[in-house]
């Protein structure tokens, strides 16, 4: 039976083509309080950056990678660059993973997994096991890839919403014909890894 999945990305005014805004300055959207990831465009973005990059191709972008990266090439032809930096809270204990998305390619990782009630122990995230439900989340769809379809859409940080009236936006729908493996940060130390079940 195939495994339907979504991919929630972050809004593109050029079509998720793999590149930098033609205009970022007029995206105001992918910095917004419902993007993807959570806060990170609206944190890490270097706008005079993308302004002088406006419209390059993501595999030609000399040494920056946007942070809108999970998901600016799920439509793009070519290859893009990728990058992630670990969270604040993981105080220095890893480093930056870099890594290139093949064409027509996001990011994703199962919400419901991450957060389900049997993850929960002690009042903290069971991370071993988050990984685990996460991985076994991902087996069949990998198992059985050009049967999977995957949706891709936008959260309320789009210019189809606004406050009164706030809408998700259903951008396209393709089928899944490979599952990459699992992204890690690096140089991770010791007692982050056991922490956060990384490594």
């Amino acid at each position: 039976m195939p495994t339907h999945i979504t991919a929630r990305l972050a809004w593109h005014n050029d079509g998720w083509d793999g590149s930098v805004c033609k205009a970022p300055e007029k995206n105001t959207y992918c910095v917004g309080c419902k993007s993807f990831p959570g806060d990170v465009i609206a944190r890490e973005r270097d706008l005079e950056v993308e302004k002088r990059l406006a419209g390059r191709a993501g595999a030609e972008l000399e040494g920056y990678v946007p942070p809108c990266s999970y998901s600016y090439n799920a439509f793009g032809p070519n290859e893009a660059q990728s990058a992630s930096n670990p969270p604040e809270f993981f105080y220095g204990g890893a480093s930056r993973h870099e890594w290139t998305l093949a064409p027509a390619t996001v990011c994703v990782w199962p919400y419901e997994a991450m957060y389900a009630e049997e993850v929960k122990a002690s009042g903290y995230l069971d991370n071993d096991r988050r990984r685990a439900l996460t991985l076994e989340f991902f087996e069949p769809i990998r198992r059985d890839c050009g049967k999977n379809l995957i949706f891709y859409y936008a959260n309320y940080s789009n210019p189809l919403t606004d406050e009164e009236a706030p809408r998700y936006v259903l951008i396209g729908v393709s089928r899944i014909i490979k599952v990459g493996g699992e992204l890690l940060y690096e140089n991770v130390k010791e007692e982050i890894a056991k922490r956060y079940a990384g490594g």
